[in-house]
């Protein structure tokens, strides 16, 4: 029991080693599971980091026990990868992210990632440290590092799948737009379409990153002083509010900057990103309009 409780952990410790890899290597092509706008940069680059990081992981992790003088830590250690690959799909699917990401792909990095794991514990880390460490007349490291390099040159070309991303992501768009207009369309009659929009968008963006299961868990916190931010609308409050009222006091920040920007706009300089930026200046971090934008391109041209 010790020892699959240990593999549980090393699987969350794995978990958060290849996030940290991927916001430091966000550049390079690495693509965030929890990012909204899902473009595979560099396919190659992906499939490295999310097939191999598991395997690296646990041939270093076994060195450690080997030192450390404890293989009974090592038994069926590959484990770990298919923990982390269960780990993972889970948390995707808990976060309300499953309808815009590439189940497939997803499904073939998990199962090549257990696969590879399971490989190198058979042939190598199950028979000893001797079969781990590079030795000079040991040609195994040279021959390894040619077949993964092979691999990543073949598939180190431009991915054609930011176009499917785009559909999922549209579709995923649509169906709560018509799903929160259909609900909360009262909050926002009396506003001209521009504006109700760009409330849509923002309140799309804020489900996703926020969806009801873990906004009920944020009023729990809140009474504790954890949660800072609550509703739908993730406005900032001291008391507990429901996702309506976040509505209303989105409304009530957002409206003055629309109006305002609208007042002092000539008619011929109105641009719809300049009125995003305008209205959801501050309502969140740095790199929010654009996100917001995207989304309200998406219910604008439907």
């Amino acid at each position: 029991m010790d020892v699959i409780v240990l593999q549980l952990f090393l699987s969350l410790i794995l978990f958060y080693i290849v996030k940290l890899i991927g916001s430091i290597s966000y550049s390079l092509g690495y693509s965030s599971l929890s990012d909204i706008q899902q473009q595979d940069n560099s396919f190659s680059y992906n499939a490295v980091v999310r097939i191999f990081s598991p395997t690296v992981y646990i041939i270093l992790v076994s060195i450690l026990f080997y030192k450390l003088d404890l293989p009974r830590f090592i038994n069926n250690i590959w484990l770990v990868s298919f923990y982390y690959s269960i780990f993972t799909i889970l948390l995707i699917i808990f976060l309300g992210r499953w309808p815009i990401i590439n189940k497939s792909k997803i499904i073939i990095y998990s199962a090549l990632s257990v696969l590879s794991a399971y490989f190198i514990y058979t042939k190598y880390i199950n028979l000893g440290l001797n079969h781990l460490l590079p030795e000079i007349e040991n040609t195994t490291t040279e021959l390894w590092f040619i077949v993964i390099m092979f691999f990543y040159k073949v598939l180190d070309t431009p991915s054609d799948d930011w176009g499917q991303s785009q559909k999922r992501l549209e579709k995923y768009v649509l169906n709560k737009y018509f799903g929160y207009k259909g609900k909360y369309i009262s909050f926002l009659k009396k506003y001209d379409k521009r504006f109700q929009n760009i409330v849509f968008a923002i309140m799309i963006l804020e489900d996703f990153y926020r969806p009801a299961h873990i906004r009920f868990f944020e009023r729990i916190l809140h009474r504790f002083g954890k949660a800072k931010t609550l509703g739908i609308m993730q406005v900032k409050t001291k008391r507990l509010i429901s996702d309506e009222e976040s509505i209303r006091l989105a409304i009530s920040r957002l409206l003055p900057k629309y109006t305002h920007y609208m007042r002092i706009t000539p008619s011929d300089r109105i641009y719809e990103h300049g009125i995003i930026d305008a209205v959801v200046q501050h309502y969140n971090y740095d790199d929010y309009s654009s996100k917001v934008g995207e989304i309200y391109q998406i219910i604008n041209n439907n």
